[in-house]
């Protein structure tokens, strides 16, 4: 029988981790999870154009471009063109892109809260200050 180091445990915890908190996060939503991101995005920026969009999303175009139909297809966006520059394109969300939102932020943040129940304030603050170790290590890698 194969014996795993404690690093080896952790880290197949993490991912067990974040398959659960990534799989009760997608439950009861009416739009796929980067449908809802961008959803969020837009509503979070001030007069967001499509480039704007894009920057921030860190996908290809097309990708972009398809979600965005959708999301007016499905009534949760406006596309239109800016007035003072025509080659842009300016996204404006609707009272349905944003009650979806709100719902998705109101659920997410109940998930959050009842996710670290079971730890105390402490306990919590430790597992903030390691995690926050981990990734800023992780991310300079």
């Amino acid at each position: 029988m194969i014996e795993f180091s404690l690093s080896e445990k952790l880290y197949t915890m993490i991912f067990r981790a974040a398959r659960i908190l990534r799989r009760c996060s997608e439950r009861d939503t009416e739009l796929p999870p980067g449908q809802l991101r961008l959803l969020a995005l837009i509503c979070a920026l001030d007069v967001p154009t499509q480039q704007h969009v894009l920057e921030y999303m860190q996908i290809r175009p097309a990708s972009l471009s398809e979600m965005m139909t959708k999301l007016e297809k499905g009534g949760y966006i406006i596309r239109g063109r800016d007035e003072n520059d025509k080659r842009n394109v300016v996204i404006t969300i609707t009272e349905k892109g944003y009650a979806v939102n709100r719902k998705h932020y109101d659920t997410q943040r109940k998930q959050a809260i009842q996710a670290f129940d079971v730890l105390t304030e402490e306990e919590k603050q430790q597992l903030y200050s390691i995690m926050k170790k981990l990734i800023s290590e992780w991310e300079d890698k």
